[in-house]
């Protein structure tokens, strides 16, 4: 039987991937997935406010699915 799940989806730069996915495991998620990514928008500046000008600055985009109770614990270790 399947069991009620959030998608939760985060967008950040390449060079931050290993830092994101110890916090989806820290918090009990089994599973994400990580897909390069990029687009336009208004929000498309680099941590440093440098342009991009190398892989390590591309974008990466995380898939999670989590049970309801565990998303939540992601974004809260986040904005600590």
């Amino acid at each position: 039987m399947a069991k009620p799940a959030k998608k939760l989806v985060i967008v950040t730069e390449k060079i931050l991937l290993k830092k994101i996915a110890k916090i989806i495991e820290e918090t009990g998620a089994t599973g994400y997935t990580v897909l390069e990514t990029g687009g336009k928008g208004s929000r498309n500046v680099r941590s440093s406010g440098q342009p991009s000008v190398s892989d390590t600055q591309a974008n990466i985009k995380f898939e999670v699915l989590t049970p309801i109770g565990i998303w939540p614990r992601i974004l809260r270790i986040r904005s600590q």
